[in-house]
């Protein structure tokens, strides 16, 4: 769509003004800042850190107490804590008391917060501990495990008794992170008692702990949950016992062969992998999976942000967002494909194929850009064996997704040749990821296109000419 379109362009064009590091740059990163379109100004928030000009700053202050936008929010918020922005303290602070505040703004409000922390004294985390604000209570958990103040375990267990789950969650994450040496008798036997307790969450939290003292307590615990009727606590259950390791083996076995609820299995496969176990078991459950699951999918953060779980998604139509249930899906689902091929599964390449052949090019264009550049070397590999493929459609998918990892001479090379194949919003794309790659090998190819009929083209051309000349 025309929409589309003049969101590439314009994101296109940020991008290469950014890449010249030039101080002229602020100004569109400004004007992307304040733009109508929430994802422009999410990835201008993204970028802002490198540029920490004072009219930036004073700018993304103002977002974070003017935006609506939720995960616009999101970025400002990280964008000042990575600045260490002294003045966002007081109005990060703030959201950390606001009751309607979601979970998810709140621990990147932490997150920021403890950024400014290089020390505290005992006064100060005293205080934060006996606060009455939840948020507070939270917020000392974090700031512990960031300083990593193994002398503070005392005073974090007082914690385990906290009325807010988050907070009990917090500090059991703590102290799991401290060291289970330095804890009190007092200190574990109120942890066992957590996974008696109602919220399920902190009982499996608790399980995951004493799994490495008491593994036949934990995997009970563990087994309830799993049979248990609450979908979300059920698949988090799965995760955790993938987690634990060999201490889960024979219980593992068990639900893998009696559960019917495809995300348990997904999830106990992902917590498993990597532990000691059966990982071709498990990436052969990963695979039925993805084969079978026509629904979207999506990857939700647990009450407990150690968790992330592979969930059926919930995500709802952004009108400024083309297809984002969509591209959340395939995100997740490219995410689960780069796992098999870290583990070498005899069908990876054939499930990356079919992937390409299937997802749509702007889509799988927006998740690379987010997604596949930390792939690893298995990924690489099927991607580049599918350079060679006969249709046209899947060798020029795996060159953008290739391209967007990092970059790849030859996929450069699919790229440009298959330019002339596709129709212009694919053209888009392709000069999008040739400016994301960076190779001056590509400069005169993108000389040739500033003389199409199009300013579009002319115009995306000339912004990723930009970031090859300064990449």
């Amino acid at each position: 769509s025309e929409g589309s379109t003049q969101l590439l362009v314009n994101l296109a064009c940020l991008m290469s003004a950014c890449h010249t590091n030039d101080v002229r740059a602020t100004d569109l990163l400004l004007r992307s800042l304040s733009s109508s379109n929430a994802v422009l100004r999410t990835y201008a928030a993204q970028l802002s850190p490198h540029y920490r000009d004072q009219l930036v700053i004073a700018k993304l202050l103002e977002m974070l107490r003017l935006e609506k936008v939720w995960f616009v929010r999101l970025e400002v918020i990280r964008a000042l804590g990575m600045m260490e922005v002294k003045e966002a303290k007081d109005p990060l602070t703030e959201i950390l008391i606001h009751p309607r505040v979601p979970s998810e703004e709140k621990g990147e409000a932490i997150a920021a917060l403890i950024n400014s922390w290089e020390e505290i004294g005992d006064h100060e985390l005293a205080a934060l501990i006996r606060s009455k604000r939840g948020g507070f209570r939270h917020l000392a958990c974090q700031i512990v495990s960031h300083l990593d103040l193994k002398d503070k375990t005392a005073s974090i267990e007082i914690l385990l008794e906290d009325p807010i789950a988050e907070v009990r969650i917090a500090a059991l994450n703590t102290l799991s992170f401290l060291g289970l040496k330095r804890l009190s008798t007092q200190g574990l036997s109120k942890i066992v008692d957590l996974t008696e307790d109602p919220n399920g969450s902190v009982a499996l939290t608790a399980a995951w702990i004493i799994s490495r003292f008491a593994p036949e307590t934990a995997c009970q615990v563990i087994k309830q949950s799993i049979y248990g009727t609450d979908d979300a606590t059920r698949r988090l259950g799965a995760l955790i016992l993938g987690r634990i390791g060999p201490a889960g083996n024979r219980l593992a076995e068990e639900v893998l062969k009696i559960t019917p609820d495809p995300f348990v299995k997904a999830n106990l496969a992902l917590g498993a992998i990597g532990q000691g176990g059966n990982d071709t078991l498990y990436a052969d459950t990963l695979h039925t999976f993805l084969l079978l699951r026509k629904g979207k999918v999506m990857w939700e953060r647990s009450s407990n942000p150690l968790f992330q779980v592979l969930s059926p998604s919930k995500i709802c139509h952004i009108p400024q967002v083309t297809q984002y249930p969509t591209m959340v899906d395939h995100l997740t689902r490219l995410d689960i494909l780069k796992t098999l091929a870290v583990l070498n599964h005899p069908k990876a390449t054939e499930a990356m194929k079919q992937f390409l052949r299937e997802e749509g090019y702007g889509v799988s264009f927006s998740a690379s850009t987010l997604l596949l550049e930390e792939g690893g070397e298995e990924v690489y590999a099927i991607l580049r064996s599918l350079l060679d493929e006969k249709e046209d459609h899947i060798r020029i998918q795996a060159a953008l997704v290739l391209a967007l990892m990092g970059g790849d001479e030859k996929g450069a090379q699919v790229l440009q040749k298959g330019y002339f194949l596709v129709d212009r919003e694919m053209k888009i794309h392709i000069i999008g990821a040739l400016g994301h790659i960076g190779d001056k090998g590509s400069i005169p190819f993108l000389l040739k296109l500033l003389e199409e009929p199009y300013p579009t083209l002319k115009v995306m051309a000339a912004s990723a000419l930009i970031q090859c000349v300064y990449h």
